[in-house]
């Protein structure tokens, strides 16, 4: 005779007497998942966990460590290339800095170390010259630059802050790529256009430099500096961005027939691509990223005990002052080199110093750097 079962998975009179009585034994499922998981997620409920998920990545990403060597070195094969030298300067070279020049190619090129220095000496003062100057406007860069520079060299005494026509409205190109997360975090988030793209890059960029640290060959990145390819803390950088340039073909250049005429049209273009204030926008909001790295600039000046000055080579045929110019002078003092404008043999390009441009440049800046140094 066959054996009734009265088990759970039973199928026979009793398991069916059961299920008519409500006993529940017979039908509740074993499950070891939590409550909350057993049920479907609500559409708030699921975009909060997906936030959540995404903001503990991004957090981790943050956290990532890697090596600052690297992050400068991330722009090679650009035009801002140099900044890979820029930090051999700044971390790895003990020789002092008693004047850092920061700003774009202009000065860049105008400021030659090798000759103010030079000129320095002839005015009776000992100083040593940084020119850590990149192509382009943007402010943000310089302060990450600045931090560094006074970090290795906090016997930095001046730091000249080079200015163009209008202040930018926006970042450089650099900051995403070059800045610390922290620096990029605490970027002004009024009417800065260029903070989403950067925070969206920052996790993948943490990543990269991350791996590249560990791996800096497969990079093509240095591990470590070497004094034997190092350029020396005065290079001449005339030819930083251009491997063709020497003395004889500027020479060339600068005294064809048709220069003058060169230079003046490169100048007229470069008035009509000036963007100029907007009338109905207060220049606060308009120019309020600037404004607020000017700021950071000063409590900078005021923490470290350095001096600043605001240097503006206007470009020929142009312009005698930034239109900021007296709004700066709250944070220190301001030097433009209008005399420049008015002769094209200054002038590689309309905006860039000839070698005769740098020379009648170097005597007045120096005269100012002196008087500067001196306190008077």
């Amino acid at each position: 005779m066959a054996e009734t079962s009265s088990g759970p998975n039973s199928f026979g009179p009793a398991a069916a007497n059961a299920r008519q009585a409500g006993d529940r034994s017979v039908e509740t499922p074993v499950t070891d998942k939590p409550g909350w998981l057993s049920r479907p997620l609500g559409l708030g409920r699921f975009l909060g966990l997906v936030a959540a998920v995404f903001l503990g990545a991004f957090a981790l990403t943050l956290a990532l460590p890697h090596d600052p060597y690297i992050r400068y070195q991330s722009f090679k094969g650009t035009i801002f290339d140099r900044l890979g030298w820029v930090y051999e300067r700044l971390a790895y070279d003990d020789t002092p800095i008693d004047v850092l020049v920061i700003g774009s190619s202009r000065t860049a090129r105008g400021a030659n170390v090798e000759q103010l220095e030079a000129a320095l000496a002839e005015r009776g003062v000992s100083a040593h010259v940084a020119n850590v100057s990149i192509p382009a406007s943007g402010f943000d860069w310089r302060l990450t630059v600045l931090r560094e520079a006074l970090k290795h060299h906090p016997e930095i005494k001046l730091v000249i802050w080079e200015l163009v026509e209008v202040f930018p409205r926006d970042g450089h190109q650099t900051f995403g790529d070059l800045a610390r997360p922290g620096e990029l975090l605490s970027s002004p988030w009024l009417v800065n256009r260029t903070l989403p793209v950067n925070l969206a890059a920052l996790p993948y960029r943490q990543m990269e430099l991350a791996l590249a640290s560990l791996l800096p060959e497969a990079f093509g990145y240095a591990k470590d500096f070497d004094p034997a390819g190092y350029l020396g803390p005065a290079p001449d950088h005339r030819g930083f961005n251009d491997p063709g340039w020497s003395v004889d073909a500027e020479a060339r250049q600068t005294s064809a027939l048709d220069h003058a005429l060169a230079i003046a049209a490169d100048s007229a273009q470069r008035r009509e691509e000036i963007t100029w204030p907007v009338p109905a926008i207060p220049d606060a909001l308009e120019f309020g990223v600037s404004r607020a790295y000017l700021r950071d600039l000063d409590r900078l000046a005021e923490t470290h005990g350095f001096e600043t000055a605001f240097l503006f080579l206007p470009f020929y045929d142009g312009y005698g002052d930034a239109h900021e110019a007296e709004w700066v002078q709250q944070f220190g003092d301001y030097w433009a080199a209008r005399f420049l404008a008015t002769d094209p043999e200054n002038y590689v390009d309309a905006a860039h110093g000839s070698s005769l441009g740098i020379a009648r440049l170097t005597p007045w800046l120096a005269d100012r750097i002196a008087r500067s140094l001196s306190g008077d």
